[in-house]
């Protein structure tokens, strides 16, 4: 099928908005990035950021009391943390400790320490299973109002923006302008730990929203019932909090968001190395897939699928082993991803030359390399005849991203 791209002006209006904190109409919450920076590795010896308590000296901007406006999605700030109140509430047992109190009936754009849509006063609650960072519950009447983190100043890494812990039974794949329209559902727990890890380990990046992203809701279904919601932009390739993926990852939501019927990019930016062809090639046989396969160290069954010119192939393509697409999503091309050694630090220069000639000669194609780069997280290496190879340290191949003229002789 043909590949379309899916942006809205609406949906990045909407993230501009609620991506400085001010409130947004209800129809309209989403927040992104567009900047484009790949995993690199934690080498952060500093604690997490933990929660503290608001400065409640500042005075308020009005006496007008703001409390959960009908139009608005009503928005919070404690410390660094900005929070915004879920759609769903959850029964008083599981309010926990008091942490802390509002300061300030406020919950204007420009949100200050200790602003909130409840009364001063108002008891914040830890909430059961979650860390008071990513979670606060207000108590009304028989039922505790959830307020969710959705941005935290302080953070290093994912895990100090999302807390995804206590347990995803499920991931929901959801159109970015219509969440309403589900795409598909994971519940395999090996595709859902790999990505839940990732978020977790993933950079905190500022938040920016791109007039070109390619934007999907993903729905995390917890073990209590309630949702963490949140946005990608597969373009750039961040969770819409401010959270950097792999790009393993990314392309691991975009194949499993495709599978349900979801339209992906057909002018994607174009990969160093690796100019797309200006005449649509044929399709690659099934025999030459499983050559390269083979040279990759790729194990698994081929799944065909409708690429933009004809059929394409995948193995291993909603991870989490080393998965190979071919002429899938993008016709003429053929890309390798490895998301546990996107993982890693880089490849030394040596290693990163190393690896990539040993893949020349395993495909049985000339060895000569071009130009050392880096992706901003690891060590790449353009390759004479076409494409590109990223490397991890100790030599292992992260991605590889081809023509595919580049196959093993038939």
């Amino acid at each position: 099928m043909p590949f379309k791209i899916r942006r809205s002006a609406g949906v990045v209006a909407a993230l501009a908005a609620l991506a400085s904190c001010g409130s947004l109409p209800v129809a309209s919450v989403t927040i992104t990035t567009s900047m484009s920076m790949p995993v690199a590795p934690s080498t952060s010896t500093t604690s997490p950021p933990s929660f503290t308590a608001p400065d409640c000296s500042l005075p308020p901007r009005s006496d007008d009391a703001v409390v959960f406006r009908g139009d608005r999605i009503p928005l919070m700030r404690v410390g660094a943390v900005s929070y915004r109140r879920l759609g769903v509430v959850l029964p008083t047992a599981s309010a926990g400790p008091v942490v802390a109190h509002v300061c300030r009936a406020d919950d204007q754009s420009g949100l200050r320490d200790g602003d909130g849509p409840f009364p001063p006063g108002t008891e914040l609650h830890a909430v059961a299973g979650y860390d008071p960072r990513f979670r606060l519950g207000v108590v009304e009447g028989p039922q505790l109002v959830v307020m969710e983190s959705i941005r935290n100043d302080a953070a290093v890494r994912g895990r100090d923006i999302v807390d995804l812990t206590s347990g995803v039974t499920a991931i929901e794949f959801r159109e970015a302008s219509d969440p309403t329209r589900l795409y598909t559902t994971w519940t395999e727990a090996g595709s859902i730990a790999t990505v839940v890890d990732a978020l977790h380990d993933g950079p905190a990046v500022p938040s920016n929203p791109s007039p070109n992203g390619v934007y999907l809701q993903l729905v995390f279904v917890m073990v209590d019932g309630t949702t963490v919601e949140t946005y990608v932009d597969l373009a750039s390739r961040m969770l819409t909090v401010g959270i950097g993926l792999p790009e393993g990852i990314a392309m691991m939501l975009s194949n499993g968001a495709a599978s349900g019927g979801w339209s992906q990019p057909s002018a994607p930016t174009k990969p160093i190395g690796a100019p797309p062809p200006t005449t649509a090639s044929p399709p690659v046989e099934e025999r030459l897939v499983r050559r390269l396969a083979d040279a990759l160290g790729v194990v698994g069954t081929i799944e065909l699928l409708d690429g933009e010119h004809g059929q394409g192939s995948c193995i291993n393509r909603l991870g989490p082993a080393p998965m190979l697409c071919v002429d899938v999503p993008l016709w003429g091309l053929w890309q390798y991803a490895d998301i546990e050694a996107q993982m890693l630090p880089s490849a030394t220069e040596d290693e990163a030359r190393a690896a990539a000639s040993g893949l020349l000669e395993r495909l049985g194609l000339p060895t000569e390399l071009g130009e050392i780069g880096s992706n901003g997280a690891q060590i790449t290496v353009a390759m004479r005849a076409g494409g590109s190879v990223v490397v991890a340290e100790g030599g292992r191949i992260a991605q590889v991203i081809a023509p595919t003229s580049m196959l093993p002789p038939g």
